[in-house]
């Protein structure tokens, strides 16, 4: 165990419980172990833990509590070098790499590198000597060697510079003659395209006064057609107007005529009904007259009765008309009626019998349209005249 400080060139290392320092390297008969943890302590304070820790709890690292074993304990076996040796021997190893293609400024640094080494060694003075004698005649040989070497390099890498400038140059003057020689072709065929322009410029021109020569002519000629066009629009008014007027007299005409046709028809229908009445009266006249003429011997009438009145006679012949005349008689007959009768007198004889009156199966109509019990047509009825004329 050794307690003071360590400010000399050896490496001590120390106890985290008792705080005291040992060398390095550890020996067998040094009391400071280590663990597999890679932690350790004195023996002292190892075994003060030994005998505060039960039997049947494994003892853990004071540091990071992992569980370790007695046997585990073991010394430290280092091997220790002096950082200003180390250094130095790292500084010529690299200058035993430089070459050419080393920079100026990595050959200066390890230059100063071994002066500051070489100047703090207080071991061999001879070696250190030597050392110092090597490093000035590395600056006055080497480094002025390295200096050139690489201002050529910067001479180089500048008239590479230059070269490459030059290149893309001479490269972008071909590009430009290329490019030159593609215009001056482009060009001509311009030139080319131009001269056909020109003809086709022509051509059109000559085309264009030929159009608008025909253009003059077809408007003259619109013009005149423009002219025959409103000469037939007035003429087609006028004859609208003829026709509209023709309409008009057409229409008054057929309103006319309808008035006409329908007064007609009125007369007609007068007509009609007269001759029907008049029908009637014959038929009743010829039934009377039918009835003087055959008296019945069983219910014998005044009517039957001769008379000698100027009513008796019945008809009267004119030579000249060749017509017949009916008697005037004293009494105004009545119309016959619109449907026939069923009725009979019945049985006349001795043992007269009741007799009930007998329907007809039959109803004879005297309207020309079929009705129903409601009144409605049973057929289909056309109205207004059969064929439908048009005015001219």
């Amino acid at each position: 165990m050794d307690s003071q400080a360590p400010w000399d060139h050896l490496i001590r290392v120390q106890c985290p419980i008792c705080l005291d320092y040992f060398k390095l390297p550890t020996k067998a008969e040094d009391d400071f172990v280590t663990f597999p943890c890679r932690h350790g302590i004195c023996k002292k304070c190892l075994a003060e833990s030994h005998k505060n820790t039960q039997r049947r709890n494994r003892p853990a690292c004071f540091v990071c509590r992992q569980p370790y074993r007695q046997e585990e304990a073991h010394h430290l076996y280092l091997t220790i070098e002096d950082a200003k040796i180390v250094s130095i021997n790292t500084t010529v190893e690299k200058m035993s790499e430089m070459g050419a293609e080393s920079k100026l400024i990595s050959v200066k640094t390890a230059g100063d590198r071994i002066r500051r080494a070489s100047e703090t060694l207080s071991c061999h003075e001879d070696t250190a000597k030597d050392l110092l004698r090597a490093v000035d005649e590395f600056r006055e040989r080497i480094i002025p060697v390295f200096g050139k070497v690489g201002a050529q390099a910067n001479e180089i890498l500048r008239l590479k510079e230059d070269l490459q400038k030059a290149n893309q140059e001479n490269a972008q003057f071909k590009r430009l003659a290329a490019s030159s020689q593609a215009k001056d072709q482009k060009l001509a065929e311009l030139h080319a395209e131009l001269e056909g322009t020109r003809t086709i410029s022509n051509q059109a021109l000559e085309h264009a006064e030929r159009a608008s020569n025909e253009i003059q002519q077809l408007r003259a000629q619109s013009d005149r057609y423009g002219q025959k066009v409103k000469e037939q629009e007035h003429e087609i008014t006028r004859l609208k107007g003829l026709l509209e007027q023709h309409n008009k007299q057409a229409s008054y005409a057929g309103r006319a005529q309808k008035s006409k046709i329908k007064g007609l028809k009125d007369e007609l229908a007068r007509l009609k009904q007269s001759e029907q009445e008049q029908e009637s009266l014959s038929l009743h006249d010829e039934k009377f007259q039918g009835q003087l003429r055959t008296p019945s011997p069983s219910s014998p009438s005044p009517l039957n009765s001769p008379s000698h009145s100027p009513s008796s006679h019945t008809t009267i012949h004119h030579d000249k008309e060749n017509t017949h005349i009916r008697p005037r008689l004293d009494y105004e007959g009545m119309p016959a009626p619109g449907f026939s009768s069923d009725w009979s007198m019945g049985n006349t004889g001795p043992n007269p019998r009741t007799l009930k009156r007998k329907l007809s199966s039959t109803k004879p109509s005297s309207l020309p349209i079929p009705l129903d019990r409601k009144g409605q047509p049973t057929v289909a009825v056309r109205l207004g005249p059969k064929r439908s004329r048009r005015a001219p």
